[in-house]
């Protein structure tokens, strides 16, 4: 049976910009950030990628407050645009938020899936860490054209996958479209897999590598032939037991 742990607390968050005081009440908050917030009155064209100074109060079981940099990001899905507030802790807050959560956090209902989604793991020599993706979108003239580009792929499911891309083309991709994938796994794992799926949710943030636009993209898997889905069991099988084989067997230095 799988085991879900807390991984949200109830919170205040406020910040200021650009002369606007904003504070949203009763949020959902993570050590990664909050989602989900209102863009108004702020822009999300104008202030996506803002960094701000966000204060941060937990309010049970005791009072706590933290104040960090954060950035603001885009999410899209099939409602109206929603910021996302991203969270740059240091060590200790880290520390003490998972603690909170932990102790007095809750677990998500709205969206717990049956299997959840795999991370990607350099290290697991099967694991796809690339993935082809194909769409089409209607030209000037009215004529659906080929584009494609290359993605890293960030978690994956027998039912869904999560990649992203600095890849410019991306960006011309909304909710409700459909792309077909290529998994590329690596190792003695000798079959790509081909399926095709509708993005479900998209969330634009910046590589802090390069400072390149960065577009997330979560993928709901609609069809995949019976060899492509068999492939896709055996490989995630391959996966599950190299990852269950490096927690248990740990190499002892002699």
């Amino acid at each position: 049976m799988i085991q879900y742990f807390p991984v949200f607390i109830k919170g205040d968050i406020l910040f200021q910009l650009d002369g606007h005081f904003l504070e949203y009440t009763n949020r959902d908050i993570s050590t990664f950030g909050v989602t989900g917030l209102p863009w108004f009155p702020l822009d999300d064209l104008l202030h996506f990628g803002r960094s701000v100074f966000v204060e941060i109060r937990i309010h049970q079981p005791v009072a706590q407050l933290f104040t960090t940099p954060a950035q603001l990001l885009r999410e899209y899905t099939f409602r109206p645009k929603k910021m996302t507030v991203r969270f740059h802790l240091d060590t200790e807050q880290r520390g003490k938020l998972e603690s909170l959560i932990l102790s007095h956090g809750f677990k998500p209902t709205e969206y717990i899936r049956k299997l959840p989604r795999i991370p990607s793991n350099a290290l697991i020599e099967t694991f796809p860490l690339k993935s082809l993706v194909n769409f089409q979108k209607p030209n000037e003239e009215g004529l659906f054209t080929p584009e494609s580009f290359i993605a890293d792929i960030e978690n994956l499911s027998p039912h869904g996958i999560l990649i992203n891309t600095e890849n410019n083309i991306a960006f011309n991709l909304t909710p409700g479209e459909e792309v077909a994938l290529t998994l590329d796994p690596r190792g003695w794992f000798p079959f790509q897999i081909h399926l095709r799926g509708m993005i479900k949710r998209i969330t634009d943030d910046f590589s802090i590598e390069t400072k390149n636009p960065t577009r997330h993209l979560g993928i709901q898997f609609n069809y995949i032939s019976p060899t492509d889905k068999k492939n896709l069991n055996e490989l995630l099988k391959d996966v599950l037991e190299r990852i269950k084989k490096k927690l248990i067997f740990t190499p002892t230095k002699k």
